[in-house]
């Protein structure tokens, strides 16, 4: 995450899931460890292990269903989802780039006011 809170359990064992996605440890179409396999290799329980996976499978990263190991579907997305700090921190930048180019068009198109003489109509 960006707000440097610290990541919960199953969010430490959906990251390390997802990067295994990502580099080919667990192919796309390949099943994952099993609940209790993931559980022993973390040191977490079950609970954690089905948080983490029902984040991947939000995601669609995976499918899980009840007594069979999750499949992965696909790759995980190459960014994380931002933080409510870093889309904030764009939309800022965003609109003070907007806001110069406002600037810029006010400023041209009083120049262009200045610069021509009066229209006067006959």
């Amino acid at each position: 995450m960006d707000d440097g809170r610290p990541l919960a359990r199953f969010q430490l064992v959906a990251k390390v899931i997802r990067t295994r996605i990502s580099d080919g440890t667990y192919p796309v179409g390949s099943r994952l460890p099993s609940i209790s396999g993931l559980g022993a290799e973390f040191d977490v329980s079950h609970m954690t292990v089905k948080q983490a996976l029902n984040t991947l499978a939000d995601e669609g990263v995976i499918a899980s269903r009840r007594g069979v190991p999750a499949e992965v579907l696909a790759a995980p997305a190459t960014e994380e989802p931002l933080s409510l700090a870093a889309r904030l921190a764009r939309v800022e930048s965003a609109l003070g780039a907007l806001e110069k180019r406002v600037t810029a068009v006010e400023i041209h198109g009083s120049n262009l006011t200045q610069s021509e003489p009066p229209h006067h109509e006959r």
